[in-house]
């Protein structure tokens, strides 16, 4: 007999109790998400997802980086269900993520564990497939099944004879079965609803999910990869032949002298000349900047404030990019560890304070911009922006003194960023915006549109406040406020259309959906209306 070999998958689900987990993890997915929003089903399918890592990966709760992360996870979804953001949802899941890659693979940096994480989600689908094919369809048949079911043909035919005799001849056993029937119906209903092509697909990304948190890579490449990444630069002897990007690089720029004995040497000279000319240049636009930003600022009302801001921004990003990739290039080796390096290291540090300094006038002109205009996205994104520049700032700044390598760079701003994100997301942006403007609107030009489209926590403030905005006629209307037909033009009309609208969509979820915002919300609009 021949015998059928099924090649091994990249990622395995090497037990039957993982396999039914799997399974048992989809559906619980989909009936706790499907036509729901985001909210106290999280914590019901984060319990059942810690559970079976506890179960699967046990003793990783042992690790101090598994317990930090899932005390980032457990905060992150206290926010889900008390503010119900996106942001809170957003730190949800790369925190579940991080904590499943972590519990699985032994990583120091978020950015190898979250790529291992998303190659388990990659490989799990063949590897799933492969379980299919050895639960159903590599067993050998049991013998004399087709005999048993001839077998039971006629006993079944016999049966239902005298059944339908019995529900003539017994009334209450014919309303009993009817009963039955009924609710066996009903169940019959609420599975074939399952077929639907919109709820299977909803089912598969739940197998996907619950697949991705439990079941690890075989190989863990990444594992092997950073194991030979090292927080600390060492000193290696120049190959002479071989080629690399920074060798193609300095051949390119310094010819015949990036070779021979005095390669460093002149490696030295091209970078103090290059980070005179770029302090120089960068000491004028800060020089700039702080005699007419810093304290030589004056409002005036046709002021164009996106450019005013943005063109500050838009240097920023351009001067910290090339600072990140200056400092990368000189400090990348050798040079780090030459005797008379000293010019070198304190033009470079100058060279970062100045980005600092530019990095500072960016947020002097954004609270200009707060001042007069007042809070918006974009505006608090700058802040948050400006803050990992400057943490960075201070990272490369460590990487010079301490001879730290590039993957130290990654490493500590990743994390940062990731921390940044949990911070943020303890705060309901769209309440705190509105609520400042409108606390500022004797002061600033609010704009109208944009407050009575926030997301539905604003809409008691709406409500509160709508007098005032109806007694505004808006300068400028956004522009994306005539494609969207959602909503009528007139903003008064626009906050009833909204209040009614969630007040309606708030009756079709059911308690999976709960959480606080939303509640609060609800509660002091229909005593408003009321």
């Amino acid at each position: 007999m021949q015998t059928i070999t099924i090649p091994k998958p990249a990622t395995i689900i090497n037990s039957a109790a993982k396999f039914i987990f799997i399974v048992v993890g989809a559906v619980l997915f989909n009936l706790l998400f499907w036509e729901e929003k985001m909210a106290l089903n999280a914590a019901l399918f984060f319990l059942y997802a810690v559970g079976g890592i506890l179960y699967f990966y046990p003793g990783v709760f042992a690790s101090k980086k598994v317990r930090w992360l899932l005390l980032a996870s457990v905060i992150s979804l206290s926010m889900v269900v008390f503010h119900n953001t996106l942001l809170s949802q957003i730190s949800l899941a790369v925190s579940v993520l991080l904590l499943a890659a972590y519990s699985q693979y032994l990583h120091n940096s978020i950015l190898y564990a979250g790529a291992s994480i998303l190659q388990s989600f990659l490989f799990f689908v063949p590897a799933f497939i492969s379980s299919l094919q050895q639960v159903f369809f590599l067993k050998k048949r049991k013998p004399g099944v087709g005999k048993m079911i001839r077998l039971a043909i006629f006993p079944l035919l016999i049966a239902g004879i005298f059944l339908i005799v019995y529900l003539m001849a017994n009334k209450v056993f014919a309303d009993v079965l009817e009963t039955a029937a009924l609710k066996i119906e009903w169940f019959v209903n609420h599975l074939v609803r399952w077929v639907e092509p919109q709820r299977l697909l909803f089912l598969l990304l739940g197998l996907l999910i619950s697949g991705g948190l439990l079941v690890r890579h075989i190989k863990a490449p990444l594992e092997t990869v950073e194991l030979r990444k090292s927080d600390d630069l060492q000193r290696v002897r120049r190959k002479r032949k071989g080629s690399s990007i920074t060798a193609d690089l300095r051949q390119f720029f310094l010819g015949k002298l990036a070779t021979g004995t005095n390669a460093l040497k002149n490696e030295y000279k091209a970078g103090l000349l290059c980070l005179v000319l770029l302090n120089g240049l960068l000491l004028m636009v800060n020089a700039t900047d702080v005699l007419y930003v810093w304290f030589g600022f004056s409002y005036k009302p046709d002021i164009n404030w996106p450019t005013f801001v943005h063109e500050g921004a838009g240097l920023l990003v351009l001067s910290i990019l090339l600072a990140m990739l200056l400092v990368l290039f000189f400090f990348r080796g050798n040079l780090n560890f030459f005797s008379k390096n000293r010019w070198l290291r304190a033009l470079a540090y100058v060279w970062i304070a100045q980005n600092a300094v530019l990095a500072i006038s960016v947020c002097i002109r954004n609270m200009y911009y707060i001042q007069h205009m007042g809070l918006a996205y974009k505006r608090v994104g700058l802040f948050v922006y400006v803050l990992l520049v400057l943490i960075g700032l201070i990272t490369i700044v460590i990487k010079i003194q301490k001879r730290k390598t590039a993957y130290y760079l990654w490493r500590v701003n990743a994390l940062a960023a990731f921390v940044i994100l949990l911070v943020s997301s303890c705060i309901d942006w769209d309440v705190a915006i509105a609520r400042y403007n409108i606390s500022k609107k004797d002061s600033i030009q609010s704009d109208i549109w944009f407050l009575v489209r926030m997301n539905d926590h604003v809409l008691p403030l709406l409500q509160q406040n709508k007098a005032w905005i109806c007694s505004l006629v808006p300068t400028a209307i956004s522009k994306d406020i005539n494609r969207d037909t959602r909503f009528p033009p007139d903003k008064c009309e626009m906050i009833d259309v909204r209040i009614k609208a969630f007040l309606e969509n708030e009756k079709s979820y059911s308690w999976l959906s709960w959480n606080w915002a939303d509640e609060n919300a609800r509660k002091q609009l229909q005593t408003t209306i009321r």
